[in-house]
């Protein structure tokens, strides 16, 4: 299923399942869930259609899980989408170090700034 699937699907969930989900990622209230899976939507078609992911701005402006500390980068940065893709995905037992793999990653291009990236 493609991101854009499941945001359509998401908005045509009800309510109870909505809440579900939610809980399901350790998330405060589907507001929020929603607004990181669009948000993660757009990068997944930026990727997709050899968009810049490096020295921009990201149109939408990721929500902030505050007990949580999500994202702790700035929330239109790539860290900060990288922040919450790496907490949906733990949520679901997958441990992988997204945000410092791809800060390990950058450290071998001096020509990005870190900065311009959230990191």
């Amino acid at each position: 299923m493609t991101f854009g699937n499941l945001s359509f699907m998401l908005e045509q969930l009800s309510t109870s399942m909505q809440n579900d989900l939610t809980t399901a990622f350790g998330m405060p209230n589907y507001k929020l869930l929603e607004n990181w899976i669009k948000a993660l939507n757009d990068l997944r078609n930026d990727c997709a259609h050899h968009g810049r992911l490096f020295n921009r701005s990201f149109q939408k402006e990721l929500g902030h899980f505050k007990k949580a500390g999500v994202p702790a980068a700035p929330p239109n940065k790539l860290k900060a989408l990288l922040e919450c893709l790496e907490f949906l995905l733990k949520s679901q037992g997958y441990n992988d170090p997204i945000v410092a793999s791809v800060a390990t990653m950058l450290s071998r291009y001096p020509a990005v700034i870190p900065s311009e990236v959230g990191y």
